[in-house]
């Protein structure tokens, strides 16, 4: 079931306004959030022009990102690092040890049905 106020054509022109943000259009039009996503899957133009507006989004961040490269800011240097360049060694690891760097003692723990718990106990 459509709602009588979102029309292709009008919740285009918002979400193209809104820079794909459907909680702004939703409100625009006095709907849920879910509403607009509902509306949206049911009409594949509006779909994509979310779409469109999510790839807009995450192209300037790579921009800014690129920028803050090219000034050589130490957090974008890092971020890129651990991100892109994986496979040359940049990986972030937690090393897990014991006590004052020991092995981890580890613990077996037994799990006895109640039907056998007397007979585990008593023997």
């Amino acid at each position: 079931m459509s709602h009588p106020k979102l029309t292709v054509e009008r919740v285009i022109e918002e979400a193209k306004r809104q820079h794909g943000n459907r909680s702004r259009v939703a409100k625009r039009f006095g709907v849920s959030r879910q509403a607009v996503s509902k509306f949206a899957k049911t009409h594949p133009e509006v779909a994509a022009v979310f779409d469109e507006a999510l790839a807009e989004m995450v192209d300037l961040a790579e921009s800014k990102l690129y920028a803050a490269l090219v000034k050589g800011q130490a957090w974008a240097i890092c971020f890129t690092l651990k991100t892109q360049s994986k496979d040359r060694g940049y990986v972030e690891r937690a090393e897990v040890t014991g006590r004052d760097g020991g092995p981890i003692d580890v613990h077996t723990i037994q799990i006895v049905p109640a039907a056998r718990r007397e007979e585990v106990h008593a023997g």
